[in-house]
């Protein structure tokens, strides 16, 4: 057998008389081996010829050879193989909860080189007019892009077809916030709740559930007032292939934002009632008989064990029914603190900080309802100057 190459054409072989074969690597599959397409002929210059017009589109980027593979079976390659050990367990979780319930459904049965940027549009649309809200299409969104992407990468596609899409303007959920009547109530309805004193703090300091319940001792700085916050109890999925349970709950060594670790100041009252519980929680593990299992926690159950955030809401909701509030979710609790502190004047960047929101503007954003009474007051201020 002979062989033959001319420049820039790849390889070019005669297999036998009158017979000749050539390849040309055309990019990689999608665990990335090189991929290449085979050419055949009676002559050399007839497989050269048919060869070149194929090598002058992968020069230009615009070669694209045609696949089977559909968009959903490489959102499972993307995320199982680029984003598996880059995302936190829980972002892992959610992204393959959205790819699994909105993405595939929606989007996942078209070929990877057929999808464009009209059928994303029209998913973004669909979701939209269905009722879904302005912050999970940005998710859907941001996995879209983020996996064509990849596949640019990959020589799978030659542009992201995501960059076209507009997405609809962005509404702020509505949080709801105590009123200074309901906010006593809920106080007073937490007399003798296993979660009162953890609510109480969660009133002075506004964390999220998963930092309140991820909160072990070391994090409290009584002496001085402040809370570091670090951690957060999380939730992942339990991928063990013998394992009864849906889900496993831990405190891991992160918080929600990279500004989430924070440093919250909270006041003496706060502080005093914290060394009370502090004294009480001793008692529980000297009773429990060898039985209490010991993980530093605050809030845990009457043996130590992890609180998990449904049991907190449970109490939530048993609590806020007593003391006649509707509408509420335990997130209000949080709401409730960030409002109160913009009605006391203080700083959009101080409230920021002491929230762990990643910037200002997102914490405007939020609590922009409560704006125009503190501006309002503000001005207030002034009237002494005409008088």
């Amino acid at each position: 057998m002979g062989k033959k190459r001319g420049n820039g054409e790849g390889s070019i072989v005669k297999i036998k008389e009158n017979q000749w074969r050539g390849a040309v690597v055309i990019g990689r599959d999608l665990t990335g081996n090189l991929k290449r397409k085979w050419f055949t002929g009676k002559t050399r210059k007839e497989v050269a010829d048919k060869m070149h017009s194929i090598l002058a589109l992968i020069s230009t980027g615009d070669y694209i050879e045609p696949s089977k593979t559909s968009f959903g079976e490489w959102l499972d390659v993307w995320l199982s193989e680029y984003k598996k050990n880059v995302l936190k367990p829980t972002t892992y979780d959610s992204y393959e909860t959205n790819i699994k319930c909105h993405l595939k459904s929606g989007l996942g049965h078209i070929s990877l080189k057929d999808l464009k940027t009209f059928d994303i549009q029209r998913f973004v649309n669909s979701k939209y007019e269905s009722g879904s809200s302005t912050a999970l299409i940005r998710k859907l969104k941001n996995i879209i892009h983020g996996s064509l992407k990849q596949a640019i990468v990959n020589q799978l596609v030659t542009k992201n077809v995501s960059e076209g899409v507009i997405l609809p303007t962005h509404k702020q959920k509505e949080i709801r916030v105590f009123t200074k009547e309901e906010e006593k109530a809920f106080i007073e309805a937490l007399k003798g709740d296993r979660l009162e004193v953890a609510f109480k703090l969660d009133m002075v300091s506004g964390l999220r559930i998963g930092e309140l319940l991820g909160l072990t001792w070391d994090c409290v700085d009584l002496e001085n007032g402040i809370i570091n916050i670090k951690q957060s109890l999380i939730r992942v999925k339990d991928r063990s292939k013998n394992s009864e349970n849906k889900n496993l709950y831990y405190v891991e060594n992160t918080t929600k934002t990279k500004s989430g670790k924070r440093k919250v100041p909270i006041p003496k009252s706060a502080v005093a009632m914290l060394e009370k519980f502090k004294k009480l929680q001793e008692w529980e593990k000297r009773t429990a008989e060898g039985l209490y299992e010991d993980n530093n926690l605050l809030f845990c159950t009457a043996l130590g064990n992890r609180l998990i955030p449904k049991n907190a809401d449970r109490s939530f909701k048993r609590v806020a029914e007593i003391a006649g509030i509707t509408g509420a979710s335990i997130h209000s609790i949080r709401h409730t603190y960030a409002t109160r502190l913009f009605e006391k004047g203080i700083a959009p960047k101080t409230v920021s900080d002491l929230l762990g929101h990643k910037n200002v503007s997102h914490t405007l954003d939020v609590y922009t309802h409560v704006l125009p009474d503190v501006k309002s007051e503000a001005v207030e201020t002034l009237n002494y100057m005409l008088l």
